[in-house]
């Protein structure tokens, strides 16, 4: 006969054991993101749960959402899907933080996570997420980009078109049409010709405005720099985590980074620009950064600093 402590019946200690295998597998699939309703279904007590907030075991990030990981150790894209969890099923991101995933650049710099919710759906935005209600958003205006859901090219453009001037709003269009064609914008702007910001937009579309997208111009100019002087072509445009590279030679690591003063200026800029710079550094690229004046009067320059990171990454 047992002298000791009594054995609690099988069903408890499910309940007080803590399954790590399960718990770390579901949150590597939300970048290390899990919610306290995803805790119980595997067993998990309210009681342990707390506990293990309380040690330092999980990090609340919003209310029933938490990570396996401090702040500082989250990948990219955690934030955005500890927001998506918070809100719902219904949820997908919405304008600023949907243009930065498709790769639109948008002036200035928001740390806010943007979230559109459908239905009966009522999360409130809270400090760092800012949700957006609507009655329902159409099947092809959801999209999934890495893993998350996003509302499209066309209904990100759509639900930025207000809250930019005209002239603000020009370089985002062009921007889009890179990524979507100009029908399925002028298609989503034609389901929404009501909603504020539609006939700016569509005066925009018009295929009679020349472009305002500087960086494709000068994109051109340094391919054509690259292509003469023999080097082999990068990738354009190409996303990386919760980036966009401008140019991407994939197997050397290599990237560059066109810095225009209408992206790269304002007074977030500066602490924005060297966040993307580590962000990039720490996965392991070498970044080189080029601006206007580089390419207007030192093209040569250039394409040197371009041919010796491949060459070290050759070495490598």
């Amino acid at each position: 006969m047992n002298q000791g402590r009594p054995e609690a019946p099988e069903s408890m200690e499910r309940i007080k054991r803590w399954p790590d295998r399960a718990i770390g597998d579901l949150a590597a699939r939300q970048y290390a993101n899990i919610t306290r309703r995803q805790l119980l279904e595997l067993g998990v007590s309210t009681d342990a749960i707390d506990r293990a907030v309380r040690r330092g075991r999980l990090y609340r990030v919003h209310r029933g959402v938490y990570s396996l990981l401090p702040a500082r150790a989250r990948p990219a894209l955690a934030v955005e899907q500890a927001a998506l969890l918070a809100c719902g099923p219904s949820a997908l991101l919405s304008h600023g933080s949907a243009a930065r995933l498709h790769g639109v650049r948008l002036p200035g710099y928001a740390r806010e996570v943007h979230v559109t919710v459908t239905g009966a759906a009522h999360p409130r935005s809270r400090p760092g997420l800012v949700v957006h209600r609507v009655a329902s958003i159409d099947p092809q205006e959801r999209v999934r980009v890495e893993r998350l859901p996003v509302t499209s090219v066309a209904r990100t453009l759509l639900d930025l078109a207000p809250l930019h001037t005209e002239r603000q709003l020009a370089p985002l269009v062009d921007q889009a049409l890179r990524r979507t064609s100009r029908a399925k914008l002028l298609e989503v702007v034609e389901r929404h010709r009501g909603r504020p910001g539609a006939r700016r937009l569509a005066r925009l579309l018009d295929p009679a405005r020349p472009s305002a997208d500087t960086w494709s111009k000068a994109e051109a100019r340094l391919l054509r720099a690259i292509a003469r002087a023999g080097l082999p072509l990068p990738e354009c445009n190409v996303p990386i985590g919760a980036y966009v590279a401008d140019l991407l030679w994939r197997e050397q690591r290599v990237i560059v980074e066109y810095d225009s003063d209408a992206y790269h200026g304002g007074p977030h800029a500066f602490d924005r620009d060297r966040a993307r710079h580590n962000d990039l550094a720490a996965l392991g690229y070498e970044v080189l950064h080029v601006t206007e004046r580089h390419l207007a009067e030192e093209p040569e320059r250039v394409i040197v600093w371009i041919a010796r990171a491949l060459d070290r990454a050759g070495r490598r």
